[in-house]
């Protein structure tokens, strides 16, 4: 049991330690999906809107990085929390 408690630990740490305000500051206008998952990680959350996709890291009401796409290309960067 307490092998498994230190596991999930670990793996939660891990999950989060992309969401720092360094590898937000790496985020760049034109970035394509791809680019800015090699930097964050797969997202916790994406959305497909009509014109853009809206992407989350993190946890939307708590500490998270959002990227929002246009045309495969990101074009606007929030963070809170970091």
């Amino acid at each position: 049991m307490r092998q498994l408690i230190l596991l999930l630990t670990l793996l939660s740490l891990s999950a989060c330690s992309k969401l720092t305000l360094s590898n937000y500051d790496q985020l760049k206008a034109g970035m394509s999906y791809r680019e800015v998952m090699d930097i964050l990680g797969n997202a916790d959350h994406c959305e497909d809107l009509v014109a853009n996709r809206e992407c989350i890291w993190g946890n939307r009401d708590g500490r998270h990085i959002q990227v929002n796409f246009v045309a495969g290309a990101a074009v606007y960067f929030n963070q809170n929390g970091l």
